[in-house]
C-alpha cells in the first residue's frame, strides 16, 4: 500500500528534524521525496483531464516520454491511529516556593527547554531531543507541583525519568 503525507512545517529547523525522520526510516520504508510541487485536487473526476492538459502544456516537454514529469494518484484521506502520550508527575516540597520556583527554572533550562508561555499558575515549555519533541506544562502551588509532560514516541518517558531524577534529588529522594 502506498500512501502519500502532506507534512506542513513552520521552520526549516521543522523541516531538517522531518528530514532526518525519513533518512532514519529509509532502510526500513521505501521513502520518495518526489522533487517538483505536490497539489492535492478536490474536483469533479470530468475536470481532470482538462487540467492535465492545461498543466502540461506550461511544462517543458522535451520528448514524449517526459510527461511522465506529471504523476496522478487518486488519494483519499486515511486515519492512522497515533498514540499522544501524557504523562503527569506531582511531588509535595517543603521548600519555600520561591526556591523550588528557581529550581524548576534551572532544570527545565538543564534539560533544554524553552519558555512558550503562561497561563494563570501554568508555565508552558517546549523542549526538543533525537527523541523528539516535547511539550511541558509546569503548575506550581504552595507546597505541590504537577509537571505534565505530552508528545508522541519515546519522548514522554525519556524526559519523565530526566526531570523524575532531577526532583528526587532536589528533594532528597522524596
Amino acid at each position: 500500500m502506498k500512501y502519500i503525507l502532506f507534512v506542513r512545517y513552520e521552520t526549516d529547523a521543522e523541516r531538517k528534524r522531518i528530514d532526518y525522520a525519513v533518512e532514519r526510516w529509509s532502510d526500513r520504508i521505501n521513502i520518495t521525496k518526489p522533487r517538483g510541487m505536490a497539489i492535492l485536487l478536490d474536483a469533479d473526476e470530468s475536470l481532470i483531464p482538462d487540467f492535465m492538459d492545461d498543466l502540461l502544456s506550461r511544462l517543458e516537454l522535451r520528448e514524449l516520454r517526459d510527461r511522465g514529469k506529471v504523476q496522478v494518484f487518486r488519494a483519499e484521506p486515511c486515519s492512522i491511529d497515533i498514540e499522544h502520550k501524557r504523562r503527569v508527575l506531582t511531588y509535595e516540597f517543603n521548600v519555600n516556593k520561591q526556591a523550588m520556583e528557581r529550581f524548576l527554572n534551572y532544570m527545565i533550562s538543564k534539560i533544554g527547554g524553552s519558555y512558550e508561555y503562561s497561563s494563570e499558575k501554568t508555565k508552558v515549555y517546549s523542549a526538543y531531543t533525537k527523541k523528539g519533541y516535547i511539550r511541558i506544562e509546569v503548575t506550581l502551588g504552595e507546597n505541590r507541583v504537577a509537571i505534565a509532560l505530552e508528545g508522541y514516541g519515546d519522548v514522554v518517558n525519556f524526559f519523565s525519568a530526566r526531570i523524575d531524577e532531577e526532583m528526587k534529588i532536589f528533594l532528597g529522594g522524596e
